[in-house]
């Protein structure tokens, strides 16, 4: 009996090959545009919205650069006096206050995370901030709230300052 059930499938699978033959690459290839075309203008179209935001705003983009390369400057300081208490930088940075600064003025960018040596938490952000930043500005501030919960104690303790 199931030997009659295979024979039934096979001959139903060669009628269905042979009605759809010819147009089974024009299907495979319209498969492929639906599943990745909208990937492709989704690129295009961030894309051609990021050209344009640095075409209109240079000089936004110039003083953002600064503030990045100087606020680096400022943390590898801070971060190396806290490292090195007896160097040129001799005050101790509260890395809890840093923390959570950082995490309510530009968290949604991973600052924080980044401060806090979590660079692989840090890159998460920074793709969640491209993909949807609203989402990214609310983690954050969750963030800087959970950090404000903690104790000195238990905060040097989760996020140790190697």
């Amino acid at each position: 009996m199931p030997a009659i059930f295979i024979g039934i499938i096979l001959f139903i699978a060669a009628i269905l090959a042979l009605y759809r033959g010819e147009e089974l690459l024009a299907d495979i290839v319209n498969l492929f545009d639906y599943l990745f075309g909208g990937l492709v203008d989704f690129l295009e179209h961030y894309y051609r919205a990021l050209y344009n935001f640095i075409a209109d705003n240079p000089w936004k983009l110039l003083i953002a650069g600064l503030i990045a390369v100087f606020g680096t400057l400022w943390i590898v300081r801070r971060q190396s006096s806290s490292r090195y208490p007896n160097s040129n930088f001799s005050t101790r940075v509260n890395r809890k206050r840093m923390a959570i600064i950082l995490a309510i003025l530009i968290g949604w960018l991973g600052a924080h995370r980044f401060y806090l040596r979590q660079a692989g938490y840090g890159v998460l952000y920074l793709v969640c901030t491209i993909i949807f930043a609203p989402f990214t500005v609310i983690i954050s501030l969750i963030d800087a709230f959970r950090f404000g919960l903690m104790s000195e104690v238990e905060f040097d303790k989760k996020y140790p300052a190697h």
